[in-house]
């Protein structure tokens, strides 16, 4: 699979590049449209979107729902590149639904590419505060307009236009055709306006970063704090657990391996309890890009990021 020249990478995502080896040739690259994403399918009328990271973290899976009449797309990534002209290559003229999973930039730089993005409520006023002007791109950029941890220029990157940024709240319901229903999980903890997205005819559970091998929650959001928890994050992940575990059979997560067997929501729910129980019971430590301790506890194979500050304060 090719991969652009990457300036700095983060230590903990080398398990991804591992992986990504072993289904090198499930990937297709449209470089005429966007040499910047490669597309793979796991499932059919699935296509999970890779897109490499432009600030240093974790790379990004974004995907492409295609059903009967109409698609939803789940994220946006960081904008760079066409995504857009991608995704219309891939599923024609047929309506695009596009979503996003949470609040954070590397989920919905690239909103503006399209007219109307549906996101959580909790969601909304942050993104409109943060990310909905061409100075959201800088952080990314030196001064001459290049890359700072990826190889792109500012040429790669939209015009910002304004976009319809409209609320979706849990047990919304996106119908992409006949008898084709993707409903919405409202799964705050990594974000406060976190969402998962349920495809019941394909049987996938699309959950942005809630299900990583990686999570983190960091517990630092000042509005809706109590939803950027472990409490937070429990809840939700029992509600599935009791409500919908038997809808489906995989784990799409938008970082590192991007495909889970369902195991791995029980496992991640156990994380949490575990930590809710006893906030000290890592099993490492490591530091952040501002030098604050970071912990880690795992489960199985699911694990847990988070800071002393990540849960509910009584």
């Amino acid at each position: 699979m090719e991969r652009r020249a990457i300036k700095k990478k983060a230590p903990y995502v080398e398990k991804t590049l591992e992986w990504l080896e072993k289904v090198s040739d499930r990937s297709v690259l449209y470089r005429d449209i966007d040499p910047f994403h490669q597309v793979f399918q796991f499932t059919e009328h699935v296509y999970s979107i890779f897109e490499e990271c432009a600030n240093g973290g974790s790379d990004l899976w974004i995907n492409l729902i295609e059903g009967e009449s109409a698609a939803l797309l789940v994220d946006t990534g960081y904008g760079i590149g066409d995504l857009a002209k991608l995704v219309r290559h891939l599923i024609g003229d047929k309506k695009l639904y596009v979503v996003n999973t949470h609040e954070h930039y590397d989920h919905v730089l690239g909103n503006c590419r399209f007219d109307r993005v549906y996101c959580h409520p909790y969601a909304l006023p942050f993104i409109k505060e943060n990310y909905m002007s061409q100075d959201m791109f800088s952080p990314y950029m030196d001064e001459n307009g290049n890359g700072i941890y990826l190889d792109f220029n500012k040429n790669d990157l939209p015009e910002f236009k304004g976009y319809e940024l409209v609320p979706c709240n849990d047990g919304d319901r996106f119908e992409l055709g006949e008898d084709h229903f993707v409903d919405v999980i409202y799964t705050p903890g990594h974000a406060a306006g976190g969402l998962s997205f349920l495809d019941r005819k394909n049987r996938i559970l699309f959950t942005g970063a809630m299900h990583s091998g990686n999570t983190l929650i960091e517990g630092l959001q000042e509005q809706y704090r109590e939803y950027n928890t472990v409490e937070a994050f429990a809840d939700a992940l029992e509600i599935i657990k009791e409500k919908e575990l038997d809808s489906f059979d995989w784990i799409y997560a938008a970082h590192e391996i991007p495909v889970l067997e369902k195991g791995y929501l029980p496992e991640q729910l156990e994380v949490c309890k575990d930590l809710i129980r006893d906030h000290a019971c890592n099993e490492s430590i490591t530091y952040d890009e501002n030098g604050r301790e970071c912990y880690c506890h795992m489960v199985g194979n699911a694990g847990l990021r988070y800071f002393r500050t990540s849960f509910r304060t009584k």
